[in-house]
């Protein structure tokens, strides 16, 4: 039975609190020496998906969209001193140089305190690996530190994502990934392809930060305290236990339920072993994706559902609320086509929002917007309407855009 220890956690933490705490929450589930060996080859995998940000007024020293650096000195500590050697690797968004990023997050200076080293995966090579009944992918490629590690050290952060409703455990090993297939990703099917990932790499423990989580859908804020550290050997168990914790039922989360379809984790917490503090007691729930269905009809426009996935909803959602809808007061009879089997409309300007409407947009001669990507990012269906308005001289795709960094 998969084990996820939940740990509450001090306000304001200090760095050797931080890593009481995580070495706490491992010890419930097993160890550091359950999970490796004296010689093993344990990566440490944060999510530094971009830029260190420093928050003068704030306790923590990074934003809340990264894993706080404290997390990595103190998982990659714990492990060389059980006489391991421990890699610190990321590799960050397409269009940043890692080296840019480590520098950010002073890594070489964490490596240099825990007895660990850095490595720049997007150097080191990937190998093609197959994938475990993969749905979409065959093979993925899997950047080389990743696929030698004896042990992948899961660090990811609780928060909510525009793409895929909460980003931890399973998104985070989108990092594992070079540059080119996370766009493959992202244009072919991301939830879908991290299912699929996730029977690939598969990370031995996973140690999510949850003291302040990362709330993109509160614009206000951006934030929720929820004030605990949560350890757990398996990914996408981890995963359900942290959706609870954030009030999402884990079978919503497309990439959750697909994973779930694959045989790579529990997500029903019956059949997991929770340890620790009781999730009743730091559930937090984070905000919701935006009321699609009641922006779109604020603004006086159509929106035509198949058999459609709460990313795309959540794209259309969150660029309508970017816009607002008295944007679309006189202008063109707009019909947002999304999912499978939807079909678009007469005399309306259509709008296919979504790789899965591609049949529908062809055999409507092509008339019409096509948002292509899968899922839809915010800013490939906000290009699109802006487009339909006349506010902007072409649709750009988002993806199409991004020139991918080179190390």
């Amino acid at each position: 039975m998969d084990k996820v220890a939940i740990l509450r956690v001090l306000d304001k933490p200090d760095d050797e609190e931080i890593y009481a705490a995580v070495r706490a929450a491992v010890e419930m589930i097993g160890g550091p020496a359950a999970f490796a060996s004296r010689g093993d080859t344990v990566l440490v995998k944060p999510n530094w998906w971009w830029k260190r940000q420093f928050i003068p007024q704030d306790s923590r020293s990074d934003a809340y969209s990264t894993t706080d650096r404290r997390m990595v000195l103190a998982a990659a500590r714990m492990f060389s001193e059980i006489g391991c050697r421990v890699k610190i690797g990321e590799d960050p968004e397409c269009f940043l140089r890692t080296e840019e990023v480590f520098a950010s997050y002073g890594a070489a200076e964490l490596a240099s305190r825990s007895g660990a080293e850095v490595v720049n995966m997007r150097r080191n090579g990937f190998q093609e690996v197959l994938t475990v009944g993969g749905r979409l992918f065959e093979s993925i490629r899997v950047l080389n530190d990743a696929v030698e590690a004896d042990l992948i050290v899961n660090l990811p952060l609780m928060k909510t994502n525009f793409l895929t409703t909460i980003t931890c455990c399973l998104k985070n090993m989108k990092g594992t990934i070079p540059p080119a297939e996370k766009r493959r990703f992202h244009q072919l099917g991301l939830d879908q392809g991290i299912a699929d990932l996730a029977t690939v790499v598969q990370p031995g423990l996973n140690i999510v930060e949850a003291i302040i989580g990362n709330d993109v859908w509160d614009i206000d804020n951006g934030t929720k305290a929820v004030g605990c550290i949560i350890a757990g050997d398996n990914p996408l168990s981890t995963d359900a236990v942290v959706a609870r914790i954030m009030d999402y039922e884990p079978t919503e989360i497309e990439h959750l339920a697909k994973a779930y379809e694959l045989g790579v984790g529990e997500l029903e917490l019956e059949k997991i072993r929770l340890i620790g503090t009781p999730i009743e007691e730091v559930h937090t729930p984070f905000t919701k994706i935006p009321d699609t269905i009641r922006l779109v009809e604020q603004a006086g426009l159509k929106l035509v559902q198949g058999r459609v996935c709460s990313s795309c909803l959540g794209a259309i959602g969150m660029a309508m609320a970017e816009l607002g809808p008295e944007r679309f007061a006189g202008g063109p009879n707009i019909a947002l086509i999304t999912g499978l089997d939807a079909e678009p409309l007469p005399e309306h300007l259509n709008i296919f929002v979504g790789a899965c409407t591609r049949r529908a947009f062809e055999e409507n001669g092509r008339r019409g917007l096509f948002v292509k990507d899968c899922p839809p990012t915010c800013a490939s269906t906000r290009f699109a309407l802006l487009h339909a308005l006349g506010e902007r001289p072409e649709q750009d795709y988002y993806w199409d855009s991004v020139e991918l960094a080179e190390d």
